[in-house]
């Protein structure tokens, strides 16, 4: 399809109806009809073209999917552009931009609200175990001080003592020392997903750019004798 080898396609796209009619899958079977329904477009076959839409829109209402309505009426205005319907061509390509428009703003607002909420918990999960690193270390000074104390009146045996303790200071302080790197490798991944969602947010942008595309195709395929005005 994408080089212009529309009799390929629609072999390649009916041997997948075929199947998914074997296999009952309704979503697959949409995605089937949708695709030869722009490929009879491209043929100039508008009879085919337009049960095959028809047929697409109502297998996405069968499945309940406001996100297939929406592309059933981008290609409903594709192909009223193409047969010089430019009512319906806008009509469809308004109904087109009303469902994009509201499913893009409910899905980022669940995207932002589901990944704000990760932030959080990461953050708060975070905060505790430093807390926690802290508490332990202050502990384990005191614990030190208090070896320190009692090594002025026993200096041998608080030689031992030190050696002893210092030994498993060391090893705590590398378990700590773990600990936070680890803490920092979440950090990491929270702004890795800071980056995701600047992406999205970015690729969100894409739906007015091709309303303007859209519209700027319709203007340039005009009647040669429309005036200025018009």
């Amino acid at each position: 399809f994408a080089r212009g080898e529309y009799r390929k396609a629609l072999a390649y796209f009916r041997e997948n109806h075929l199947q998914s009619i074997k296999a009952g899958d309704s979503t697959q079977l949409w995605y089937d009809v949708l695709n030869m329904g722009d490929v009879m477009i491209e043929l100039k076959r508008y009879d085919s073209a337009r049960s095959l839409i028809d047929r697409a829109m109502k297998l996405a209402i069968h499945l309940g999917s406001r996100r297939k309505v929406a592309d059933v009426e981008q290609l409903n205005a594709k192909y009223y552009e193409r047969i010089g319907d430019y009512k319906k061509a806008f009509s469809a390509l308004r109904e087109w931009s009303v469902i994009d428009t509201s499913l893009i703003n409910a899905e980022t607002r669940q995207s932002l609200l589901e990944m704000e909420e990760r932030f959080k918990s990461k953050q708060r999960e975070q905060e505790n175990r430093l807390l926690q690193t802290e508490v332990e270390a202050g502990k384990l000074r005191s614990r030190n001080l208090m070896i320190g104390l009692w090594s002025s009146l026993a200096l041998i045996a608080a030689s031992i003592v030190f050696i002893y303790l210092n030994r498993k200071k060391n090893r705590k302080l590398e378990e700590k020392n773990r600990l936070i790197e680890a803490q920092n490798e979440k950090l990491a991944d929270l702004n890795a997903e800071k980056n995701s969602l600047i992406s999205m947010v970015s690729h969100d942008l894409h739906t007015p750019f091709t309303t303007i595309q859209m519209w700027s195709q319709v203007l340039e395929s005009g009647r040669a004798d429309w005036n200025e005005e018009q």
